[in-house]
């Protein structure tokens, strides 16, 4: 099974207010959203790094709640709805897939020619995946076991005073994507386009139809091996880094 979830700095009041962006060539940056929880480790600020002139001058001092990161691939999952938390709870270690999607927004660049999958206002699109390593449940936990805080010690949850998560899950492998993957149609931000209504469906099982134009809120689900496939050779074509999952 492949789930996908929303994540990233949006136009949402919690999110940002605004979008990272995406570049001709599905180049982006992933950009978390500000920090909002009290911390015992206090959180990188925007202004340390190179997207910063991406993000609001009023933000580059903010921390921000880098969830998930990819550098030992961990995600700290809070209650949301849109369908996540029945999906995460089924999926399976060292066999599902999480795979994360953003919104981005175009950003032009002199002598460029935007590719033509990629929407010239904004759109969503895959920036990351992890091939599930351990799920953990914590919903009616208060605080991750002891055993396993090491593994997710660079996770953004653990520098917060609550130190919960609803959900814990860390990936081996995982990769954040060089190239996003498109799912918005190329004209209308938010009209889902031919490859995400062949290959996901709804939370629910139901297929998504041109008519969806909140998919992009929503949890998207993958159970059929070949649509499996088609994912991860078109995230394969855009990002050679990646041999093989």
């Amino acid at each position: 099974m492949i789930v996908a979830i929303n994540i990233g700095a949006n136009t949402g009041p919690n999110c940002g207010k605004f979008r990272a962006p995406i570049f001709y060539d599905g180049r982006f940056h992933y950009i978390p959203i500000p920090e909002l929880a009290d911390y015992v480790i206090k959180p990188p600020i925007y202004a340390n790094f190179s997207f910063k002139s991406y993000v609001p001058n009023s933000l580059w001092k903010t921390p921000m709640h880098a969830d998930p990161e990819f550098e030992t691939m961990t995600y700290g999952h809070a209650l949301r709805g849109y369908g996540c938390e029945p999906r995460l709870k089924k999926l399976k270690e060292k066999k599902d897939f999480l795979l994360f999607y953003a919104s981005l927004r175009y950003v032009d660049e002199k002598n460029k020619h935007r590719a033509s999958w990629i929407n010239p206002a904004w759109g969503s699109y895959i920036v990351g995946f992890f091939k599930v390593e351990h799920v953990i449940n914590q919903i009616k936990g208060s605080m991750i076991q002891t055993n396993m805080r090491v593994r997710f010690k660079n996770n953004a949850h653990l520098k917060r005073k609550s130190g919960h998560a609803d959900f814990w899950i860390s990936g081996n492998p995982g990769h954040l994507l060089k190239k996003a993957l498109a799912l918005s149609d190329s004209k209308i931000s938010m009209k889902p386009n031919d490859f995400t209504r062949r290959v996901f469906k709804t939370p629910t099982g139901k297929p998504i139809t041109s008519n969806n134009t909140g998919f992009y809120r929503q949890t998207l689900v993958c159970n059929d091996g070949e649509a499996q496939k088609e994912i991860f050779t078109t995230i394969g074509k855009l990002n050679h880094h990646i041999k093989n999952t």
